[in-house]
């Protein structure tokens, strides 16, 4: 089950980038659409096992980065919290993209559209399930480069151009609190694991100034990311984008 999760929204996301135009309009939203619904299904399956049973499922595909003091990998975490997370994104995406064929009906690009939205929500997917701090920052960064496409959806609109400018150019601000937030872990502890670091940081001493930093830094990152305070104003700005990309920017930054 958690191996579907994990697959499916890759799956049907190389499938619209490499057949969308062999499949047409129709068949990049129905496997869209298809896709989403499994997913949620399996995430209320899994959020049973998880939350009833207190059950935690960590699948680890391979290693990815080696060193001396650290080690990173493709791993991800099923866990009630996540897998809540699963189930919310996959219902308003569903909903996100029912709208959308009949709002879109008479779009030439509509294959496009619908490639980019899903590699958008399959980014949402896969950050909620990373289990370590670094592979969370490389879907949290895809999820950045889609944003900007989707709201520069109408690039012949000048208002759209704008918008999507302004969008880069605040999250870059939370990229930044993000990647001092990763150094800084990683330079306290050498491990950026959820699991072992929640352990560590219960056990281990550390500097009080160095972690008041690093929760400075996240909490810069999880501003510019979900638009509060003066770096809201990119969210107001997404508008400009198709009506249901500016909902499901919206409904990304309450999640977030």
């Amino acid at each position: 089950m958690y191996i579907l999760l994990l697959v499916l929204p890759i799956l049907s996301t190389s499938i619209l980038f490499f057949a969308g135009r062999y499949i047409g309009r129709s068949g990049t939203y129905y496997i869209s659409i298809i896709s989403l619904v499994i997913v949620t299904v399996l995430a209320i399956l899994g959020m049973w096992e998880a939350g009833i049973e207190s059950i935690t499922t960590r699948i680890v595909l391979g290693s990815w980065i080696q060193t001396e003091d650290l080690n990173i990998h493709f791993g991800f975490l099923f866990d009630p919290l996540s897998l809540s997370m699963l189930f919310t994104i996959g219902f308003v995406s569903v909903v996100v993209y029912m709208f959308s064929k009949g709002y879109l009906a008479d779009d030439p690009y509509i294959i496009r559209y619908n490639t980019t939205l899903s590699l958008f929500i399959s980014a949402m997917i896969l950050l909620v399930i990373s289990d370590n701090l670094v592979l969370v920052f490389v879907f949290w960064e895809i999820i950045g480069i889609t944003s900007y496409l989707l709201i520069i959806y109408w690039f012949t609109r000048r208002d759209s151009t704008l918008s999507a400018m302004q969008a880069v150019m605040l999250n870059r601000i939370g990229d930044w609190g993000f990647l001092i937030a990763i150094f800084l872990l990683n330079l306290l502890y050498a491990n950026l694991d959820f699991l072992t670091l929640g352990f560590i940081t219960d056990f281990v001493p550390h500097s009080t100034s160095l972690m008041a930093l690093i929760n400075i830094s996240i909490l810069i990152a999880s501003v510019a990311k979900s638009a509060q305070l003066i770096l809201h104003t990119w969210l107001p700005s997404a508008m400009a984008a198709p009506t249901p990309i500016s909902a499901l920017l919206h409904a990304a930054t309450c999640a977030i």
